[in-house]
């Protein structure tokens, strides 16, 4: 059993299974800016994992706060089949010159974190990515055990993309000249991926992906494209349940009624809910499926810095109508973790006054009337 939690450098150190039996490898990558929505996908996919297996979780991760890391080290200790590791990817990063290739306002370098992924885990032969603007509705090791078949990968398919290479001619072309692919053809969303490692190092080594998007004009989704392209052929269509996501009103209108119905499915159906285009920790976003991010950013250690960045962005009627709709969840966790910390402290009282029964009684009666006293003035505090 490895370390349970630990941060790599990874051009030191060589990177071992959690768990030689029932292990669940989990791949995410981010820079500072996602840091709190990473945890907020840990909590999700804790929430849905199994006592009988290990959910082996590998951050990659670059020039984030040590204070954060060890709070969040500190935070996963509770949950004992789930293994948070950070892996410092900036100096292989740096080598392999990850900063010079292109990025956008919102995709920073920190999304080709995940290419490094063969090289770096070595001595693991299959593990899922996720994007960490995702939350998991079902237990991801179902997605994990899902047979490759030979294939390098497993993916969704990104059904609006793949319909405007057959409607849209400026994006017909783009497909043609530029991706090579046919119109129609297979077009994986990236967000989510099931990868055979000991396959991708052999044959889709992150130098062909790098020489994929330094040599395909005017990439438009940047390393999703140079994946796509790289991998032509060689990819396993996943259920697409695995990539659920959210769209724009302008693109949902332009869907017809058999498309919609495949990419939009009832939530207790869902394996994973991908937050794609505008995030649920903006205020603009605050609309459909915003609660169920909501609901596992509050069991985290940073659901107040997440709620006060969004109170930042809204005026006081949109204050009103945040309060109204997800204070309810926020309090609930405040009060679990502020209860938490308190049954530590019961148990170890409690220990302590073991042998001596009359003060352990006491104690026990004084421990009663400070759960009751805190359960209350937390929730005022949170409502005030």
């Amino acid at each position: 059993m490895q370390e349970r939690t630990k941060t790599y450098n990874v051009m030191e150190e060589t990177i071992e299974p959690a768990s030689l039996s029932a292990n669940v490898p989990v791949i995410f990558c981010c820079d500072a800016n996602y840091f709190p929505h990473a945890m907020t996908l840990v909590a999700s996919i804790i929430s849905h994992s199994s006592p009988a297996r290990m959910y082996d979780l590998l951050l990659f991760i670059d020039k984030i706060d040590y204070d954060k890391l060890c709070i969040a080290q500190e935070w996963m200790k509770q949950y004992p089949n789930a293994c948070l590791r950070f892996v410092d990817i900036s100096k292989l990063s740096d080598k392999m010159q990850l900063n010079i290739l292109p990025t956008t306002a919102r995709l920073t370098t920190a999304m080709y974190f995940r290419l490094l992924a063969p090289a770096v885990l070595k001595n693991y032969h299959k593990a899922v990515y996720l994007d960490v603007d995702i939350i998991c509705l079902d237990d991801i090791a179902l997605l994990f055990e899902e047979d490759l078949a030979g294939f390098l990968a497993g993916g969704c398919e990104d059904i609006l993309l793949m319909r405007l290479s057959k409607c849209d001619s400026q994006y017909q072309r783009y497909w043609k000249e530029s991706l090579r692919l046919k119109p129609g053809s297979f077009y994986f969303n990236s967000g989510v991926l099931l990868m055979d490692l000991e396959a991708m190092r052999k044959d889709c080594t992150v130098d062909n992906v790098i020489e994929m998007i330094h040599t395909i004009p005017d990439l438009m989704y940047l390393d999703q494209d140079a994946l796509n392209v790289a991998m032509k052929g060689r990819i396993k269509e996943m259920p697409a349940r695995w990539n659920c996501y959210d769209w724009f009103d302008e693109q949902m209108t332009a869907l017809d009624e058999t498309v919609h119905s495949r990419i939009v499915l009832p939530r207790e159906t869902i394996g994973c809910h991908h937050f794609i285009g505008k995030k649920p920790w903006s205020w603009d976003h605050l609309g459909n499926n915003a609660d169920l991010y909501w609901e596992y950013a509050a069991e985290t250690p940073f659901h107040e810095e997440m709620w006060r960045a969004l109170q930042r962005q809204c005026s006081i009627p949109k204050m009103i109508y945040l309060y109204g709709k997800y204070s309810v969840q926020l309090i609930n966790a405040k009060i679990r973790h502020r209860l938490a910390s308190a049954n530590k402290k019961k148990k170890f009282v409690g220990r302590m006054t073991s042998i001596l029964s009359k003060r352990r009684a006491i104690v026990k009666n004084m421990w009663k009337i400070r759960f009751n006293k805190l359960s209350s003035e937390t929730a005022e505090k949170f409502i005030r």
